[in-house]
């Protein structure tokens, strides 16, 4: 007899879908903000990582595709992670500690066609490194972007939302098959 806190769920997205239907309303997790927890549901979870999915996907990441993701731990770094395994993309995790030529190597070994970085000494390093990294198309900002950087094309996490939302505007329902 199967446990009754199972499901049948067999990949992370599959949990997260199901966990979201199931606990919609309840915290799927607290971060800190000024000195306060604040709490993100399982629904506010499942929203924010779909319109990472699909700003990945307006932005070119194929299905199997590889997107880096250089960050300190931080709620953020799961929606980014959840979004790119929603995309169909994989994980490409490069520690903060690396050098930014240890950072290319892994970009150009992945072939990641993007990466996440969180604050600005990350994002200097994948700066660094992207100007020998053909495969790299786009650099996304978890923090607030130096004004210099977004001159530069980097992206913000709202950024990456907006080019979800405007991939979901441009989809067409497909009539059911009767």
């Amino acid at each position: 007899m199967k446990p009754t806190n199972q499901n049948d769920a067999t990949t992370i997205i599959g949990f997260l879908l199901d966990a979201a239907r199931k606990h919609a309303e309840l915290d799927c997790m607290r971060y800190l903000k000024r000195g306060e927890y604040v709490g993100i549901t399982w629904d506010e979870v499942l929203q924010v990582t779909r319109l990472f999915a699909l700003g990945f996907q307006a932005l070119g990441l194929a299905k199997q595709g590889r997107v880096a993701l250089m960050a300190h731990t931080r709620y953020e770094w799961r929606l980014v992670d959840y979004g790119i395994m929603f995309a169909g993309g994989t994980t490409v995790t490069i520690y903060p500690s690396l050098t930014s030529s240890q950072v290319e190597y892994i970009i150009n070994d992945s072939q990641s066609t993007m990466i996440v970085v969180d604050n600005d000494s990350n994002l200097k390093k994948a700066l660094r490194a992207k100007p020998n990294c053909a495969s790299l198309k786009a650099i996304i900002m978890i923090e607030a972007i130096p004004a210099d950087a977004k001159a530069q094309g980097v992206l913000s996490l709202d950024d990456l939302i907006a080019k979800g939302e405007e991939l979901a505007a441009k989809a067409q329902p497909v009539p059911p098959a009767i």
